[in-house]
């Protein structure tokens, strides 16, 4: 599972202190998982808020994200939104599927995504609009 390392540090405080944020809940989410596997049924509605307030969290990252590039002039401002809509999207489908089919299976696909997309977003995409921001000042 992925976890937060100063490699995905882009040097302004508020969103390294978002992304650090958001990798705690998906480590907590991984370990909830974990911890019920024989039966994750048991601890279904633990798990699904766990997503739900992860979904939530990350929406509104993006908007604060997309306020500052907005407010600096970022010119691939439109790109990183569609990137964002784009990761949301997939999360929207991935927790409509029906989990009673494969509750392990889904539940644990729903995980791997948002960890593998979320770690390589920092790394490639924020790390753009970081060094763009930290140019006009913002620390």
């Amino acid at each position: 599972m992925i976890k937060w390392d100063e490699k995905f540090s882009c040097g302004i405080e508020v969103f390294d202190k978002q992304h650090q944020k958001l990798f705690e809940m998906i480590q907590q989410l991984h370990e909830e998982i974990l911890k019920h596997k024989d039966n994750l049924y048991d601890n279904y509605d633990t798990i699904n808020s766990i997503i739900a307030e992860l979904k939530g969290y990350t929406l509104e990252h993006f908007k604060e994200e997309e306020e500052k590039m907005r407010q600096y002039g970022y010119s691939e401002l439109l790109h990183h939104r569609v990137e964002h809509k784009k990761f949301i999207d997939k999360v929207q489908q991935l927790t409509k599927k029906d989990i009673d089919v494969d509750q392990i299976g889904i539940t644990i696909e729903i995980v791997d995504f948002i960890a593998s997309w979320i770690g390589n977003h920092i790394l490639k995409t924020d790390m753009k609009y970081s060094e763009f921001l930290r140019q006009q000042g913002v620390q």
